[in-house]
């Protein structure tokens, strides 16, 4: 089965996002990540790592929050992480879930790869971000 991966960025009042999509046989899945005043919201997936580290490293990206703990959300985290040493938010509920190698399903890995373990710190802001699209469980 051929895969086919592309990338598109926008900016749109002073929000600029990155689009990822991953595609397979008349399947299509989209994953987002947001960019806003140095705040990176998601990191995408790991299966397109590729395409979402030029959109990373054009940015001023001073932190990172994640809406929550899928792969499709945290997949570059640990590249966010190690390249460019910036802090990570994101729930406490998941925290050592994501330091560890994942372990879910093998279609989600198909569609979204295996991220890297990551050291994320608790959200203690209160700041609920929510990208999560029809069809996050």
């Amino acid at each position: 089965m051929l895969v086919k991966r592309s990338f598109e960025q926008q900016s749109i009042n002073n929000v600029t996002f990155g689009n990822g999509t991953v595609a397979v046989q008349g399947v299509k899945l989209n994953v987002h990540c947001f960019v806003i005043d140095g705040v990176l919201i998601d990191t995408g997936a790991q299966s397109l790592a590729k395409e979402f580290k030029p959109f990373f490293d054009k940015q001023e990206i001073d932190q990172v929050v994640i809406t929550h703990f899928h792969e499709d959300h945290t997949g570059c985290a640990a590249y966010l992480q190690k390249q460019l040493q910036v802090p990570i938010y994101m729930s406490e509920l998941k925290l050592d879930y994501c330091k560890q190698k994942p372990d879910y399903p093998l279609y989600r890995k198909y569609f979204w790869g295996k991220r890297a373990p990551f050291h994320a710190k608790a959200n203690r802001q209160n700041l609920y971000i929510s990208s999560c699209y029809m069809g996050c469980d």
